[in-house]
């Protein structure tokens, strides 16, 4: 019998939208990545009640890193948003609070 993890954590799960994607196509040689590219969960601390504060101290970092996955440094600095509306007209963002892991051993670090 297999052991579940649950993790303390909660997760912002964030998904680019078509407008995204329209910004970055003409900058991406990477065709199949734009086909099959899957959402982005991001881990966060457990209990959470402002999600518009959180947004507001994160999307920048969430927007660099699915941005810089497309393109140069020098056009990530054009395109990134400058606010949280901005941000939302870019990407999905769903919150969750259940976050368990089913494989016992520790994950991979790339970062």
């Amino acid at each position: 019998m297999s052991t579940l993890n649950l993790l303390n954590r909660s997760y912002a799960r964030i998904a680019p939208q078509q407008r995204f994607w329209d910004l970055i196509q003409h900058h991406t040689q990477d065709a199949e990545f734009l086909q099959f590219h899957e959402p982005t969960l991001y881990l966060i601390e457990e209990e959470f009640w402002d999600e518009s504060a959180f947004l507001s101290k994160n999307f920048q970092k969430i927007a660099q890193f699915e941005f810089e996955q497309h393109l140069t440094l020098e056009q990530l600095t054009e395109h990134l948003p400058k606010d949280v509306t901005q941000f939302l007209a870019l990407f999905e963002i769903e919150f969750g609070s259940t976050v368990v892991d089913l494989i016992a051993k520790p994950g991979l670090s790339y970062l």
